[in-house]
């Protein structure tokens, strides 16, 4: 089988990470190319790929209109003759042309709850993959069909948390794109305020693994909290880091305002870290609606904080986390998505009626 995994970057993201794990797990059993359309391109995930996938990279500048890089990609793809083209952007489809392409299955995960300008694309693809049931019921919800494919993760790369530390330091840790709107990274700042202003807790520290259009505005408001001290913003960080670091914290939080999984929860979960989420159907679909993590109501900054002041106290939080270690490692193990796609594309394949 030939199989094309078509995106828009190769940059440090919860999509990008996960998409080098699914290409060179299929490469053993599928020929598998990852073509890039922008020139985005981290040499750090590029080296990361096996050797057996081939790369093509369009070389698109972010936000350019001239056409001959769309040229350029249809092209390639022609000559590609892909069997399946697995597509993870909804909108790339404006891209292609599409009746040049009308022998390749044109297959679309959505990795993450719809928004309205996603819709007129979806009708395009033969086949949608939800992540998560939570994303499977939002299409649902707006008349699309959709099969659930976990994302997933290599639960062994994750370097295991040993216990606490004697310096009594409670270190926190939130791992995503800065983006405050989506993401919550305001909600958690304010909770830790509210952790010195409420009960006198001030041994605590809170790192931020991420960049993004938030940065200057979190910065500023932790400025304004009085958490500067507390507070530190490590940017953008390659996979290996996070894989050889999470252990060094005693909770991972998610205060997501919404999310159609939560991939940086299960890689907290992966290195037992405890994880404490926003009540979103996607994280808690993640921590087993609370049996593998915390959660508090999603935007409630004060239940935020008093879940966070009762993680601390809480002496039985290590041993939820050696369960939702093994949880993970049943259920979002990155071997087990790639082979669930691979089903799923002989499927389809063997479909006739399927249209795109």
């Amino acid at each position: 089988m030939k199989v094309v995994h078509l995106t828009y970057t190769l940059d440090y993201g919860g999509i990008e990470t996960m998409l080098v794990h699914i290409a060179n797990e299929q490469a053993g059993q599928a020929e598998v190319a990852v073509y890039l359309i922008n020139d985005r391109v981290e040499p750090t995930l590029r080296a990361a790929l096996d050797g057996r996938v081939r790369v093509v990279e369009v070389k698109r500048p972010i936000g350019s209109k001239n056409p001959l890089y769309l040229f350029r990609l249809n092209r390639l793809l022609r000559r590609e003759r892909a069997e399946v083209i697995h597509v993870h952007h909804p909108g790339i489809v404006r891209f292609l042309c599409l009746p040049s392409l009308r022998k390749s299955r044109l297959l679309l995960t959505m990795h993450d709850i719809p928004l309205a300008a996603d819709l007129p694309f979806l009708r395009k693809y033969a086949r949608l993959f939800a992540i998560s049931g939570s994303v499977r019921q939002a299409l649902a919800q707006r008349g699309y069909r959709s099969e659930v494919v976990y994302n997933g993760i290599v639960p062994e790369d994750f370097a295991p948390r040993t216990g606490g530390r004697a310096d009594g330091c409670f270190r926190m840790v939130q791992v995503s794109r800065l983006f405050h709107e989506k993401k919550g990274q305001d909600l958690l700042l304010r909770a830790c305020a509210l952790l010195e202003e409420r009960w006198g807790i001030r041994d605590f520290r809170l790192d931020f693994i991420g960049s993004g259009a938030s940065e200057q505005y979190l910065k500023s408001l932790s400025s304004e909290l009085g958490l500067s001290g507390r507070v530190r913003f490590l940017g953008a960080q390659p996979p290996s880091y996070i894989e050889n670091h999470l252990k060094d914290y005693d909770l991972f939080v998610q205060p997501s305002r919404w999310e159609g999984f939560g991939l940086t929860v299960a890689e907290a979960m992966a290195a037992k870290v405890p994880v404490l989420v926003s009540d979103r159907e996607g994280p808690m679909e993640v921590i087993g609606s609370g049996a593998y993590g915390f959660h508090f109501p999603s935007g409630d900054v004060e239940q935020c904080a008093a879940a966070i002041r009762g993680i601390m106290q809480r002496p039985d939080r290590e041993a939820l986390a050696e369960k939702a270690y093994r949880h993970v490692a049943e259920t979002f193990d990155i071997r087990q998505t790639a082979r669930n796609y691979l089903r799923e594309y002989r499927t389809c394949l063997a479909d006739k009626s399927g249209k795109q």
